[in-house]
């Protein structure tokens, strides 16, 4: 069982859910995975912050246990 917490990206603060440590490894290459295309991609250039960070979220959901 993990426990929520909260990720700071520039000035915005992003709630998380902290998973148990078996988990929390895996899970970070996988969000990493996520971040990496997400952030870099040009396509994504003219997006704003609250932008980006909705997509991430978006897709993190979408893994992250419920």
């Amino acid at each position: 069982m993990g426990y929520l917490s909260w990720l700071s990206i520039g000035q915005y603060l992003v709630p998380v859910v902290v998973p148990a440590a078996a988990e929390a490894s895996t899970l970070a290459r996988v969000i990493s995975a996520i971040l990496f295309p997400d952030l870099a991609a040009s396509v994504n250039a003219g997006s704003t912050i609250p932008e980006l960070l909705a997509s991430i979220r978006t897709q993190i959901g979408a893994i992250l246990p419920h």
